[in-house]
C-alpha cells in the first residue's frame, strides 16, 4: 500500500435515503427525517445515474456480502420509493420518512432465493404446479453510495448534471395523450427489456405498469388497461 493510500480517509458513504434527500433539498441533508413526500422523479434521477454509473454504489445482494452493484446491474432492479412514519418521529403535517427499496424486476421462484420477504405477486412456472408457484423479487439491502459523488452529481443550489431523459424528466410532458402512451412505453421497457414473460397474467402486467407509472411521476391514463392494450397492438404490428 502506498504512502497516499495510508493517509488517505475513508470516502463518505450514503444510504440511498440520504442521497435522496439530498437530491430534492440540495442545500443540504436535514439532521431529522425530511417532513414532505420526496419526488418520484427525484427517484429516477438517481436510479438513472447508478445505471450510467456517474454514481456507484455497494450492496447485499439476496442477503449475501457486501460487492460492488455494476451500472449494468442496475437495469434488472427497480428502485420502490414508500414512506413510512415510525413510532416516536411523527410530526403534524409530514409524509414520513422517505424509504427506498431495490427489487428485481423479474420475479424468482423461492428456490433461487435465499431471502423471501418481498413476493411479486407474480406466479412463476414451475414443475410441480400447472398454474405455476409465487414468485419472490430479489432485493439488493444495505446499498451506500459515495457522498462525494452524490454532491457532485446534485451540487449544492445548483442543478444536477445532464442525464438521459425520460417521461419524468420535463414537468410538460407528464400529461396529454402522448405523453401517457410515452409513459407506458418505457414502463414496458424497463420492465421487461426483452419481452414481457409469457406467464405473467394481463392483470398482474398493467398492476405493474401502474405502479412503475406511478412511482416514476408519469401520468397514468383514465383507462390504463385500454391504454396499454393499445402500445402493446402497436408494437406487434410493426
Amino acid at each position: 500500500m502506498s504512502g497516499n493510500q495510508k493517509g488517505r480517509a475513508p470516502a463518505e458513504l450514503w444510504s440511498l435515503e440520504q442521497a435522496i434527500v439530498w437530491i430534492e433539498t440540495p442545500a443540504g441533508v436535514p439532521e431529522h427525517p425530511i417532513h414532505r413526500r420526496i419526488a418520484p422523479a427525484k427517484v429516477q434521477e438517481l436510479y438513472k445515474a447508478l445505471k450510467i454509473g456517474m454514481v456507484t454504489a455497494s450492496g447485499c445482494v439476496d442477503v449475501s456480502e457486501r460487492r460492488d452493484i455494476s451500472p449494468g446491474e442496475w437495469n434488472d432492479y427497480r428502485l420502490k420509493l414508500k414512506h413510512t412514519l415510525f413510532a416516536g418521529h411523527h410530526f403534524t403535517g409530514t409524509a414520513g420518512t422517505p424509504i427506498i427499496t431495490v427489487l428485481s424486476i423479474r420475479s424468482f421462484p423461492a428456490a433461487a432465493l435465499k431471502y423471501h420477504g418481498y413476493p411479486s405477486g407474480v406466479r412463476v412456472p414451475s414443475a410441480s404446479a400447472q398454474d405455476g408457484e409465487p414468485g419472490y423479487h430479489r432485493v439488493i439491502t444495505d446499498v451506500l453510495l459515495p457522498r462525494e459523488q452524490v454532491v457532485q452529481q446534485w451540487p449544492s443550489g445548483g442543478r444536477a448534471a445532464p442525464l438521459p431523459s425520460d417521461c419524468s424528466d420535463d414537468p410538460g410532458s407528464k400529461s396529454g395523450p402522448g405523453a401517457k402512451t410515452r409513459g407506458i412505453a418505457g414502463a414496458i421497457d424497463e420492465l421487461w427489456p426483452k419481452e414481457i414473460p409469457k406467464g405473467l397474467t394481463a392483470k398482474d402486467r398493467n398492476k405493474r405498469i401502474i405502479e412503475w407509472l406511478v412511482e416514476n411521476g408519469c401520468s397514468v391514463p383514465t383507462n390504463p388497461e385500454r391504454a396499454i392494450q393499445r402500445v402493446l397492438k402497436a408494437r406487434r404490428s410493426r
